[in-house]
């Protein structure tokens, strides 16, 4: 548009001049680029209302109408202008003319010759002006022959298209041409000079074409600006961050648990006043985990090294119970074998119910050994049924009520039904009966309490014995885990609470210990209650 309006200000758009005209109390105010524009090209410029009436105006020269009848603008022809019309609604919705001309030289030329009396006649006093003002002049007949010339030499013949073209887009001709014709005679007089305004369309397409060139440049240029910019902006607040967050995760793949520091052996997520760095925030979330995951990584890091030293000690403990046994055996075996000496019937039978006692306690150990596994890895499918507990722990409390160890039996009801595997549940409670009575000294009171709730259980057993200090309590039911209060050191295999846990754990229950050195030890197992069988046999 800024192209066009430079060559020829008669290309301006309608909607160019929609936004550079404004109304206001009747009077049309002109911005200053289209008045600019018009001062340019030293042309004139009025804006007319629907009643005819010039409301405003740029350099308007004094023999220009300041207003305008229907007929006058139907038939506009102002002698010495060429003028050109557009209709604009503005947006405020009034509808005007703006009347656009310029000084038309060629015209002004012929007007002057006309005027003259001795026209049509062309004297040698004419032909002068005409060179004097660098113009020709071509006479044609009715046919477009060309009869006469006049002023400077112009060998080239003008055909109707030409002369039509040059008025109708004059930026698109080389000259600037007007005509007069004289009816009378059938000529036709053509008056041109030198086109000064001369931008043809295709000039223009390759002026535009640069400015758009350039503006693309400027455009590719910001843009590349912009990307660096925010590439910077980006790599700064998000790019330092990210780096560190993956040398930090890189290091905790390779066990460097601590957060990376920077070159000068500082943590960089802290300022100054020991707050988040703000370039760090938006990763607050991130980094929160990452410390949360280091400081997990390290206790379960502790938590494994203390796991394995109580394995390995299991281990050695477990090999020793094992190597005693299978010490005897391989010695009463190697006695019966031998030739040096006869044995009585009484000497080897005793041998072999010593022989027999180990293999038992070995293949017992092995046992639990495979116990506890299976019912780590869910391998012990449980056959339960609704039965009777009360009387199932009567029993299993006579058989410990041989002993040296008091062990007698409490219950709120005569009756008291749970779904269980009877098997493993006698297995369960002997195991928490015999870490009792092995873990206390022969006259400790051990009691089994049996109470009724109304969702549950309650299964206690209560011993008035040393009691266990917090660590034993965290470890009592590790599977690797051997007291160290326990009066025969060369019983028990370590697994024998893990097992009971276990148990607990399949029969869909829960474990809660309460212990304290020198007052005794209460081990509490929780079972969702029948209700149903329970109420009708209440």
């Amino acid at each position: 548009m800024s192209a066009e309006r430079e060559s020829d200000f008669t290309r301006v758009s309608v909607g160019y001049l929609e936004y550079g005209i404004e109304i206001e109390d009747s009077e049309a105010y002109i911005k200053g680029e289209i008045r600019e524009s018009v001062l340019a090209k030293d042309g004139w410029l009025q804006v007319i209302d629907e009643e005819g009436v010039v409301i405003g105006s740029v350099n308007t020269p004094n023999d220009v109408p300041v207003s305008y009848r229907f007929i006058d603008l139907v038939t506009l022809d102002l002698e010495n202008y060429k003028t050109h019309h557009w209709s604009v609604k503005l947006p405020s919705g009034e509808q005007v003319s703006v009347l656009y001309g310029e000084t038309h030289k060629s015209k002004r030329i012929l007007n002057v010759l006309k005027n003259k009396e001795t026209f049509p006649t062309i004297t040698n006093e004419d032909n002068d002006y005409l060179q004097q003002q660098h113009a020709w002049m071509h006479v044609y007949n009715a046919k477009g022959e060309k009869i006469q010339q006049f002023g400077l030499t112009k060998d080239a013949t003008y055909t109707f298209n030409d002369i039509l073209s040059a008025e109708k887009e004059p930026w698109n001709s080389p000259v600037q041409l007007s005509t007069s014709y004289i009816e009378r005679e059938e000529l036709l007089y053509v008056v041109g000079i030198d086109n000064i305004k001369y931008s043809p369309d295709d000039v223009m397409d390759v002026h535009i074409g640069m400015n758009m060139l350039k503006a693309i440049l400027v455009a590719i240029m910001l843009l590349i600006l912009l990307i660096a910019s925010l590439a910077f902006w980006y790599g700064k607040k998000f790019g330092i961050p990210i780096l560190h967050i993956m040398r930090w995760v890189n290091n905790m793949s390779e066990g460097k648990l601590e957060e990376p520091r920077n070159k000068k052996g500082k943590k960089p997520l802290l300022n100054k006043r020991n707050v988040l760095h703000k370039r760090y925030r938006v990763f607050k979330g991130v980094l929160v985990s990452l410390e949360s995951l280091g400081d997990t990584l390290k206790r379960n890091a502790e938590e494994q090294k203390k796991i394995e030293k109580t394995r390995e000690e299991w281990i050695t403990g477990l090999s020793h119970d094992l190597k005693t046994p299978l010490s005897s055996i391989y010695g009463y075996a190697t006695l019966l074998e031998t030739d040096a000496y006869t044995w009585s019937k009484e000497e080897t039978m005793e041998f072999g119910h010593i022989m027999k006692e180990k293999s038992a306690y070995m293949s017992e150990l092995i046992d639990d050994l495979t116990l506890t596994y299976r019912l780590k890895n869910n391998g012990l499918p449980l056959q339960k049924e609704k039965r009777e507990v009360v009387s199932l722990l009567r029993e299993l409390v006579k058989s410990y009520c041989m002993a040296d160890n008091l062990v007698q039996l409490q219950c709120t009801q005569e009756e008291v039904f749970l779904d269980i595997d009877v098997k493993w549940f006698t297995r369960m409670m002997n195991n928490l009966l015999a870490n009792a009575r092995e873990h206390n000294p022969s006259d400790t009171e051990i009691t089994v309490v049996v109470e009724q709730r109304r969702t549950s259980t309650a299964i206690l057993v209560k011993d008035n014995g040393v009691g266990m200090d917090t660590e034993t309590i965290d470890k009592l039911f590790n599977r690797y885990y051997r007291g160290g209060t326990t009066t025969d050191s060369s019983d028990g295999s370590g697994l024998g609470m893990a097992i009971a846990h276990q148990l607990v754990q399949a029969h869909g229950g829960e474990v809660q210990v309460m212990s304290q050195k020198g007052v005794g030890t209460v081990i509490k197992l929780l079972f969702p209650t029948n209700t149903d069988t329970n109420r009708n046999n209440g």
